[in-house]
């Protein structure tokens, strides 16, 4: 691996590599496999990375680091502690969650450049938002408190925020309806906007490990991933199920209810009636009422297999042994009209 040479980074001795080279002022480069910094990196895009140059870097800068379980990695600086000796990071598609904390000495160097089917794409600082600095506290501080859990204040903040939020889009709409205080409702429109109409949908292919393709959506808002999802056959090489299915649906907790998972469903249905696909599926947790909302708005119908839901019940309880009992849905794409 050199100036000119390329391997993927689940290449062996990959780390081994990336270190010697680094460590004698060599830029590397590789390809890049994971979709965790996706939007700013994809799967196959081609990452340059440059030595450090003495100075640490800069909190939003994106490097190349070994996690704690020795493994390499390619994630965003998401904060520094005071002392300036612990770094939290993250990937742009997960900045709701933080990775374990890391020294400085697990950053092994800066990601300088990134290509996308040959053309270069830029890799800019991202700024860490208020949720990353909070989160950012809570881990490095008050998470070594006795009896210290950050679950229940991530639920309570976001819970809180999201309930304060919908009814006060509620209420500007109603009352732009009926023709009161129009500048009320134009103002929460301007900073809470429908984001079906302003984020961007992408959408990129990998392969399964059955070597099907697997299609992912992302809503991309002001250059981050903010809901996901996933249109697959995956199943397949899990539970013996061959159709294709919707999973992985996410949406980072303050975007709820803005319209980004309609976003991202409406783009995988308009994928499945391109690739000719009949029916997809989904499997949603009992307790899981937002999503069964969203299945039922995008056209999915309760539907019952018993062969199919005791081959899901063996899979999760195997994964997930308290998870609740899973639901079956299912999509019948219009044939095309062509």
């Amino acid at each position: 691996m050199g100036r000119r040479g390329c391997i993927t980074s689940t290449a062996p001795d990959f780390l081994a590599l990336c270190v010697a080279c680094l460590e004698q002022g060599v830029t590397i480069r590789f390809r890049a496999e994971g979709i965790s910094m996706r939007p700013a990196i994809h799967p196959g895009d081609i990452v340059h990375v440059r030595p450090l140059s003495g100075t640490p870097p800069a909190v939003g800068e994106v490097v190349l680091l070994v996690d704690t379980q020795g493994k390499p990695r390619v994630h965003r600086i998401a904060a520094r502690k005071l002392t300036g000796q612990e770094l939290m990071t993250a990937g742009d598609g997960h900045l709701g969650e933080l990775d374990a904390a890391i020294g400085n000495e697990q950053i092994l160097g800066i990601v300088s450049a990134v290509e996308r089917d040959g053309v270069p794409v830029p890799v800019k600082p991202l700024a860490s938002t208020g949720w990353m600095k909070l989160q950012a506290f809570w881990y490095l501080y008050l998470d070594r408190l006795p009896g210290a859990n950050a679950k229940p204040l991530r639920r309570v903040l976001g819970g809180s925020a999201r309930r304060l939020r919908n009814g006060i889009g509620y209420m500007s709409v109603a009352l732009r309806k009926q023709r009161r205080l129009p500048i009320l409702g134009s103002l929460v429109e301007y900073c809470l906007p429908d984001l079906r109409e302003r984020a961007r949908l992408e959408v990129y292919v990998t392969q399964g490990r059955n070597k099907q393709d697997i299609y992912h959506f992302d809503a991309i808002w002001r250059e981050r991933s903010i809901a996901r999802l996933s249109l697959h056959q995956d199943f397949a090489t899990l539970t013996d199920l061959s159709q294709w299915w919707i999973s992985g649906i996410w949406t980072e907790p303050v975007y709820r209810g803005r319209g980004a998972a309609s976003l991202i469903m409406q783009g995988a249905l308009h994928k499945a009636a391109e690739s000719g696909i009949s029916e997809i599926f989904m499997s949603i947790a009992e307790d899981n009422i937002a999503s069964q909302a969203l299945a039922c708005r995008s056209g999915f119908e309760r539907f019952s297999d018993a062969s199919m839901e005791e081959t899901l019940a063996k899979h999760f309880s195997a994964i997930a042994p308290q998870s609740a009992p899973m639901l079956l849905y299912r999509y019948e794409v219009p044939k095309s009209s062509d």
